[in-house]
């Protein structure tokens, strides 16, 4: 279960995202006190909270996310390097992205975080049709990687 807490004032809004035999449920606390006030499905109707009424709709992914799920990629990489990978990615990107139909606005902006020292491992990694981010959790499992979407850009940073 993932839970993502949010202060919003003096609330606290725990979202809990529950396997698909449940709902995603929203527990609305006070900040201070921990009390619970309120619960609600995510998309249900709204909650009164003292004197608001408060409706909790689920967010959209980020744009990136949704062309990297969107994107289908073959690689056979054998002792790659991580910008040769993800240069690979970016053109595949490019090439297969479908949801643009500005070729200016096609494929995936990278962003690599790391400092002077980070010295991520060579890649040597084969798959067949599959979505582009099921890729990068593969390269990011082998490179000790966060992955995290924007809008904007795939951002990929040192694990802590």
């Amino acid at each position: 279960m993932k839970r993502i807490a949010t202060r919003i004032g003096a609330l606290v809004v725990m979202a809990c995202a529950c396997g698909t035999a449940h709902a995603d449920k929203v527990v609305i606390k006070d900040a201070k006190s921990g009390e619970v006030l309120a619960t609600a499905e995510i998309g249900g109707k709204a909650v009164k909270i003292g004197k608001r009424s408060v409706k909790i709709e689920k967010a959209k992914p980020p744009a990136a996310s949704v062309k990297a799920n969107s994107i289908m990629v073959s690689l056979d990489f054998e002792e790659a390097t991580l910008e040769e990978g993800i240069e690979f990615l970016r053109r595949k990107a490019q090439e297969f992205d479908n949801t643009e139909k500005d070729p200016a606005k096609r494929g995936l902006n990278f962003i690599v975080f790391g400092d002077k020292n980070f010295q991520p491992p060579s890649i040597t990694l084969r798959l067949n049709h599959v979505d582009l981010h099921t890729a990068l959790k593969y390269i990011c499992e082998i490179c000790k990687l966060e992955l995290d979407y924007t809008d904007q850009a795939v951002e990929l940073r040192p694990r802590k």
